[in-house]
């Protein structure tokens, strides 16, 4: 819950100016509001009895009962007059989400710069957004913040002290624990720190504590009222994540499809569970939504799966060699569906899908011969086609793929280890935006799409450098690069590509050196390395770009931190 906080002014900074001008203040308010909250009445009432104790006795009467017949635009005249020139501190704490400010806003002066109205709120509120303030969203606690903090509170209430303390040798168990738990929240680090330094003074030793499992019953009971200030629509979204393992990594576009399936009322899961034949009762299921199958044994599919006419999303993906059924064509009401290497007896007949708006992967046989009413597909916006080889008839695919005037995302996947055709006409799909080639290329295509603002190379394994040509994609945004190049050398024109925000270089195992040439990639924010082991540091010029956020390895780290290079840079390690 801690991410959602959104603070009006960052505390920090508050705080240490209260100290400066304290004895200067002539009002301090704190606030709690709450889901009642009105802020006319409220606070207007908190201020009229500040206004009321602050002034002669002889006037109070006639002043309380000029405030109690006075209407808003008077109430917030007169609440503006009485502040006026004062040096102030208002916090209202927990502002609802759904809540007008205007009324109270319109009260308070604004001239005194060391005046002060601070707002917190769970929700990041429109409200907050538009107004003319510093806004401060509490992030999760990195693996370094997390770790200070935990021992600050294992140690603090380890009463035994010195020799007692948490050892720095088992300083990686503790860290792996702390991300098992708790993922960077503040509030069950503190809670996991209490009860292992509680048990501690009993006696236990700390290997011992560190292989027990935690209870984190009394954080989460703190983190229940929070749960019921969530929107009706979202408690159902929030409760879904119940039928998942623990600490697993999702899609964030699958989390999205499980949403919209009602919050997960329409949905079944069967993911990663090794199944080999499906529960006969899902055929039962005829309101179902969402099917997720992804990453079991099943070798067919049942013929009782066309039943389901309402599914909007089936995933299959990476189940090796499953068998389908003709059955497909019949779940009209498909958004979204996930395949990988599947059987197919008869072609697929997708087209007959026109609700169909993802589709990864299909094998380029399939769509190429097994299909005739590529048109009728008007909502595809993403395609996934597999097993292309040197033998794929490119001339006939990109002709089909122009059909398609919606798709904006498209991934093109070699078949195993073998050589993928020439893409040299792939620049004729100018309503790209997103592309992804993954399997080995001789060369890169002579053109791109012109519109294009991601691209991603794995497994290219180009002996040239591919940086001339991408360079003239004057949109692109996102690169990235997987095992893509195996020369030691790449040189970056940055001038070419101005968009460029994110770039992303992995596994790019022969690489030792880059260059930057002709100016610096001063839109460039995040640049992301890993696993190149032989790259030693980076371009002198990177480290004049601000606020460029690297994301790497340790040992890489360590080699450009070494170089002085990060100076400017904000570095994010990842394992290993």
């Amino acid at each position: 819950m801690g991410a959602l906080m959104a603070l009006v002014v960052q505390w920090w900074r508050l705080w240490q100016e209260v100290e400066t001008f304290k004895p200067k203040l002539t009002l301090r308010i704190w606030r709690k509001l709450g889901s009642s909250f009105s802020p006319v009445n409220e606070v207007s009432n908190e201020l009229k009895l500040v206004q009321v104790v602050d002034s002669e006795e002889m006037e109070r009467d006639s002043l309380l009962e000029k405030m109690e017949h006075a209407d808003n635009p008077s109430l917030r005249e007169m609440l503006h007059q009485y502040l006026q020139g004062r040096q102030y501190l208002i916090v209202l704490d927990d502002l609802p989400k759904r809540i007008r400010l205007q009324s109270i806003l319109g009260a308070l002066p604004y001239e005194d710069k060391k005046s002060r109205l601070v707002f917190t709120s769970h929700t990041t509120s429109a409200n907050v957004r538009i107004m003319d303030h510093e806004v401060y969203d509490m992030e999760f606690l990195d693996s370094k913040k997390s770790w200070k903090l935990f021992l600050q509170t294992i140690n603090r209430g380890n009463k035994l002290g010195g020799e007692y303390n948490f050892p720095k040798e088992l300083e990686k168990q503790g860290r792996e624990m702390l991300t098992k738990y708790c993922c960077g929240l503040p509030l069950a680090i503190k809670e996991v720190g209490k009860q292992l330094a509680k048990k501690r003074c009993l006696g236990s030793e700390w290997e011992e504590l560190l292989q027990q499992p935690i209870d984190l019953g009394t954080t989460l009971e703190k983190l229940d009222p929070f749960y019921h200030k969530l929107d009706e629509e979202v408690k159902p979204c929030f409760l879904q994540m119940a039928f998942y393992k623990e600490n697993i990594t999702m899609r964030e576009e699958k989390m999205e499809q499980i949403w919209s399936a009602k919050g997960g009322e329409g949905s079944a899961h069967r993911e990663d569970f090794r199944l080999k034949n499906l529960p006969d009762g899902i055929g039962t299921l005829i309101e179902l939504r969402y099917l997720g199958l992804r990453n079991n044994h099943i070798q067919e599919l049942p013929d009782w799966l066309g039943r389901l006419k309402k599914l909007e999303v089936l995933d299959i993906a990476q189940n090796f060699m499953m068998e389908v059924p003709d059955i497909i064509w019949e779940m009209r009401s498909l958004r979204h569906l996930y395949l990988s290497h599947v059987i197919c007896r008869k072609p697929l007949k997708i087209d007959a899908l026109q609700n169909l708006e993802t589709l990864t992967y299909i094998s380029v046989d399939n769509w190429t011969y097994g299909l005739s009413g590529l048109k009728m597909l008007y909502r595809l916006r993403k395609l996934g086609i597999e097993e292309m080889n040197g033998n794929t008839d490119v001339s006939k695919l990109f002709a089909s793929l122009t059909q398609l005037r919606n798709l904006k995302n498209l991934i093109l996947k070699g078949f195993r280890f073998r050589s993928m055709p020439c893409l040299d006409k792939l620049g004729i799909l100018q309503n790209l935006q997103t592309l992804k080639l993954d399997g080995l290329l001789a060369r890169l295509p002579n053109s791109f799409p012109s519109n294009l603002e991601s691209l991603k190379l794995v497994n290219s394994c180009l002996e040239e450098d591919p940086m001339p040509l991408l360079e003239k994609l004057p949109k692109l945004k996102h690169l990235k690069l997987r095992n893509a190049y195996t020369g030691q050398e790449m040189v970056i024109v940055y001038e070419y590509i101005p968009s460029l925000e994110v770039m992303c270089i992995e596994e790019l195992w022969n690489l030792r050196n880059v260059r930057v040439e002709n100016g610096l990639a001063l839109s460039l924010k995040q640049l992301e390395i890993k696993n190149c082991p032989n790259l030693e540091t980076l371009p002198e010029s990177i480290r004049y770009v601000g606020g460029l956020k690297m994301v790497t390895t340790k040992i890489i780290a360590t080699k450009i931190r070494r170089s002085g290079i990060s100076s400017n840079m904000r570095v994010v390690d990842i394992n290993p």
